[in-house]
């Protein structure tokens, strides 16, 4: 993996048109070896799969592995910490506990949607556990085999690129393309 400086996103952005810009980003992580690309048919399998270690930003699509595919849902994973003014450290965030999450949306493992990507909740201020069956928890399922979940890993860089900014400058170039937020985010 090679490392990567804050000037070299910025430039990546600015020197790209709006349109563009989402993949200049993501093309920037893949010529710096640190992107990765999810994709497996079965909940079973995403799980074991070699997800990159330490945090970053994910993105998950909808699509064929022939097209880019729309995006669902951009988050992060890890956050630097900070006690007292001391030096700034990862939270110890990992891009493979995000398959464990059940809000905003869920890889889901298992019941009436098993290996389905699922999000956009049908419950306020209750967790998913609670309601039980998963084909009322959540308004929209697609099969794990038309998701790709791509992650770009600032392992080792976090003090140069941390997660949340990096996060938000993916939102709002979203944002600007298309004036919401991807349909399984819910707030910038």
């Amino acid at each position: 993996m090679k490392n990567m400086t804050l000037t070299q996103l910025t430039k990546a952005i600015s020197s790209t048109d709006l349109p563009r810009q989402h993949l200049a980003v993501v093309e920037l992580f893949k010529q710096c070896g640190r992107y990765a690309s999810m994709r497996h048919s079965s909940y079973a399998d995403l799980k074991r799969a070699p997800w990159p270690k330490g945090g970053g930003v994910y993105i998950v699509r909808q699509g064929t592995k022939e097209e880019a595919g729309k995006v669902i849902y951009i988050g992060k994973t890890g956050k630097l910490c900070g006690k007292d003014g001391q030096n700034v450290s990862m939270n110890g965030g990992e891009f493979s506990k995000r398959i464990l999450r059940t809000t905003p949306y869920c890889y889901q493992g298992s019941g009436t949607y098993a290996d389905y990507f699922e999000y956009g909740p049908n419950f306020k201020g209750v967790k998913p556990a609670i309601i039980g069956d998963s084909s009322k928890r959540y308004r929209f399922h697609i099969p794990l085999a038309n998701i790709t979940t791509e992650c770009l890993s600032i392992a080792g860089i976090e003090r140069e690129i941390c997660p949340a900014p990096l996060e938000a400058l993916l939102l709002q170039i979203y944002i600007a393309q298309y004036s919401a937020l991807p349909p399984a985010n819910q707030e910038l």
